[in-house]
C-alpha cells in the first residue's frame, strides 16, 4: 500500500473519531451512588471506531478505557455505556436495560475523573482519543432529580446547553435512544389548558390543547380519548368514564393540531380528568398522557355552623357542630373548617353527610364520652383548632375555598350569665350566622345538644308579602320554648335599608331592634323579649313598626303588626 493510501486511511479513522460524542452522563443515579454511575457515548459518523487507548474524565484525571467483552470498535450509529468498574458486581440496575445491540466499557480507574462525578456542582467532561485529542467536552449544570440523568437532545448537533436537558426516564436509557431526542414517530399531547373559571357539577368544562408531531416522519391513525380517572391509577382503564374526541387529521413534522372538548363532570369534590393520546406507532409514549386535577363544586351545598362549644367545664373537649341545610348529602372529604390562625380538613377519606343530618367536629375522641352523643355523628380532626373564648372567626370552605359559611362569634353572644359546659346555639340554621341575635345559650339541661336539634330551635315560616312574627306570643322566660320570636316582611326591591322599633300600647319606645339595616328583598330578625337596657320586658301587647327605605334612604315602605309577651 502506498503512503498516500496509508495516510488517506489513517485520516479517516481519525475523522471517524472525531464522530464519537458524550450523549448521556448518570452523575446522580438514584442508589448505590459510588456504582452507578455511568456515561454513554454514541458514534454519529459513518465509520466504525476503536477506542483503543481512548480515556475520558475531568481535568484533574483521565481516565483509560477497558472493554468488557474484548471488543474496542464502536459501528456506527451504535451506543456505548462506560460504567464505574464498581458496578461489575457491585449493582445490577442497568443490566436489564442496556441492549445487546450496545457496546459496554469501563475504566481502569476506580471512578470518573479524580473524585468521581459530584451531583451537587457542575463538572466538565472530556474524551480523549488515544493520539490525545479531545473530541468532547461537555459540561453538565447539577440540578437534576436522583436517578434522572443528563441527555442530548440532538446527537449530531454541538454540546451547547441548550442541547442538553434533564432526562424523562427514571434511571436513564443507557445504550438506547435518549428520552429527549426526537424519534421517527412521536406524537405529543400539550399545553392542555381549561377555559371554565370555576367547575360546577352538571356544568360543561371546556379544555383545549395541542397535538404535536414532534417526530421526523407523518403521523396518522391516531386518537385522542379524554378520560375520568376514577380509580386513581393515572391511566386509561375499561371501568373509567371515556369520550372519544373526533377528527384528527394527519400531521407532518413539526406540525400540530389544536383540539377543543367539553366535559361535564357528575360529582363534586375533587376529581381527576386524564387527556390520553393513542399512536400505535408511537416511540415515545411518556408525552401521550396529562392528568389534570380538578377541583369540583356544587352550588346546592348548604353546610352551616350550628352550635358551638368553645368554652367547656375543665377537662372536656371543645368541638363544633356543623348541619346539612341542603337538599342533596355532601362528602365531608372535600370541605375543610379554618379558624384565625388555622385550617382542616373534614374527613381523611370519604364520608357522606345526609340531608338534614348533623356531624360533629373536635380534636379529642373524648367527646364521645363526655357528651351525649351517637358516635356515628362525631368527627375527630387531628389538628381541629383551639377555639378562643372572647372572639374567634369559623368559616366553612368548599373545595375551591369558597366560604359557606362563616360566623365570628363573641363571648357575650351567649345574652345571659353561663356557666362553663354551655354551648352557643343557632335559633335556626338557616338565620345568618353572622348576627349574634340569631345565637343565644343552650338551655339544655346538660348545657349542650351535640349531634341533635338544638335546645333554642325556633321554627321558621315561609316569608310573605306582608309582616309575619312567630311565634307569637311568644315567651322569653329560658325554659328553651318560644323564647324568641322571629320577624320575617318581603319587600319588592334588591336591596333596601330597614328599621324596627318595638313600642308598647302607650306608644312609648321599648326596643330599637334594627336600624338602617341593609337587607335584601327577603328579611328575618330576632327579638328575645328586651328592651334597649337589657331588661325583660313586661307581658303584654307590643307594637312592632317596619320601616324600609331605598338606598337614599327615602321611607317608601311601612308597616305594623302587634306581637304579644307571656310568661308562662
Amino acid at each position: 500500500m502506498s503512503r498516500i493510501a496509508v495516510f488517506w486511511v489513517m485520516w479517516m479513522v481519525a475523522s471517524a473519531g472525531a464522530q464519537v460524542v458524550i450523549s448521556e452522563i448518570m452523575f446522580y443515579p438514584d442508589t448505590l451512588a459510588a456504582y452507578t454511575e455511568y456515561v454513554e457515548i454514541y458514534n454519529a459518523g459513518e465509520m466504525p471506531v476503536s477506542l483503543e487507548g481512548w480515556r475520558i474524565g475531568d481535568s484533574l484525571d483521565l481516565d483509560t478505557l477497558q472493554p468488557v467483552s474484548g471488543e474496542w470498535w464502536l459501528a456506527p450509529g451504535q451506543f456505548g455505556v462506560i460504567l464505574d468498574p464498581g458496578y461489575f458486581g457491585g449493582a445490577d440496575i442497568y443490566d436489564t436495560r442496556i441492549p445487546d445491540t450496545a457496546r459496554v466499557f469501563t475504566i481502569e480507574d476506580a471512578r470518573f475523573g479524580r473524585y468521581g462525578l459530584p451531583n451537587n456542582r457542575p463538572l466538565t467532561l472530556f474524551l480523549v482519543t488515544a493520539d490525545g485529542d479531545t473530541v468532547q467536552q461537555v459540561t453538565y449544570v447539577a440540578d437534576n432529580s436522583p436517578g434522572f440523568s443528563e441527555e442530548k437532545i440532538h446527537l449530531t448537533a454541538d454540546n451547547r446547553p441548550e442541547n442538553w436537558g434533564n432526562g424523562r426516564v427514571f434511571r436513564g436509557t443507557p445504550g438506547s435512544i435518549n428520552s429527549l431526542s426526537p424519534k421517527p414517530y412521536d406524537l405529543a399531547i400539550a399545553d392542555v389548558e381549561r377555559l371554565t373559571p370555576t367547575v360546577w357539577v352538571g356544568e360543561p368544562v371546556d379544555f383545549r390543547w395541542k397535538i404535536i408531531n414532534r417526530g421526523m416522519r407523518p403521523a396518522t391513525q391516531y386518537r385522542m380519548v379524554v378520560f375520568w380517572d376514577n380509580n386513581l391509577n393515572g391511566q386509561l382503564d375499561p371501568a373509567d368514564a371515556a369520550f372519544p374526541v373526533e377528527n384528527q387529521v394527519p400531521l407532518n413534522p413539526g406540525d400540530s393540531l389544536q383540539v377543543s372538548f367539553s366535559v361535564t363532570p357528575d360529582a363534586a369534590g375533587l376529581r381527576y380528568l386524564g387527556f390520553f393520546l393513542e399512536y400505535p406507532a408511537d416511540q415515545d409514549t411518556m408525552n401521550n398522557l396529562i392528568i389534570q386535577e380538578l377541583v369540583v363544586e356544587d352550588p346546592q351545598v348548604e353546610l352551616i355552623i350550628n352550635e358551638i362549644m368553645f368554652e367547656p367545664q375543665s377537662g372536656y373537649a371543645e368541638w363544633i357542630e356543623i348541619f346539612n341545610a341542603g337538599n342533596r348529602p355532601v362528602n365531608l372529604r372535600y370541605y375543610r373548617l379554618s379558624d384565625f390562625r388555622d385550617t382542616v380538613s373534614f374527613a381523611p377519606v370519604d364520608d357522606v353527610l345526609p340531608v338534614g343530618a348533623y356531624r360533629v367536629l373536635g380534636g379529642d375522641s373524648a367527646i364521645l364520652w363526655q357528651y351525649t352523643v351517637a358516635p356515628e355523628r362525631v368527627q375527630i380532626l387531628p389538628r381541629f383548632p383551639t377555639l378562643n373564648n372572647d372572639v374567634d372567626e369559623l368559616s366553612i370552605l368548599s373545595p375551591a375555598g369558597r366560604v359557606l359559611d362563616r360566623v365570628r362569634y363573641f363571648g357575650d353572644w351567649y345574652g345571659r350569665e353561663v356557666e362553663k359546659g354551655t354551648s352557643l346555639e343557632k335559633i335556626h340554621p338557616r338565620l345568618s350566622g353572622q348576627d349574634g341575635e340569631n345565637w343565644a345559650a343552650s338551655v339544655a339541661s346538660s348545657g349542650s345538644t351535640p349531634g341533635r336539634q338544638n335546645s333554642v330551635y325556633v321554627e321558621l315560616l315561609p316569608p310573605a308579602m306582608q309582616v309575619r312574627i312567630h311565634p307569637n306570643p311568644f315567651s322569653p322566660d329560658g325554659d328553651g320554648r318560644e323564647d324568641f320570636t322571629i320577624i320575617q316582611f318581603q319587600v319588592p326591591v334588591e336591596t333596601a335599608y330597614a328599621q324596627i322599633v318595638i313600642f308598647d300600647l302607650a306608644g312609648r319606645r321599648i326596643r330599637q331592634l334594627v336600624k338602617d339595616q341593609p337587607v335584601a328583598h327577603r328579611a328575618q330578625f330576632v327579638w328575645d323579649g328586651r328592651d334597649d337596657h337589657g331588661r325583660l320586658a313586661r307581658t303584654g301587647l307590643y307594637i312592632c313598626l317596619i320601616q324600609v327605605r331605598n338606598e337614599q334612604k327615602k321611607l317608601f315602605r311601612e308597616a305594623r303588626a302587634t306581637v304579644v309577651l307571656v310568661k308562662k
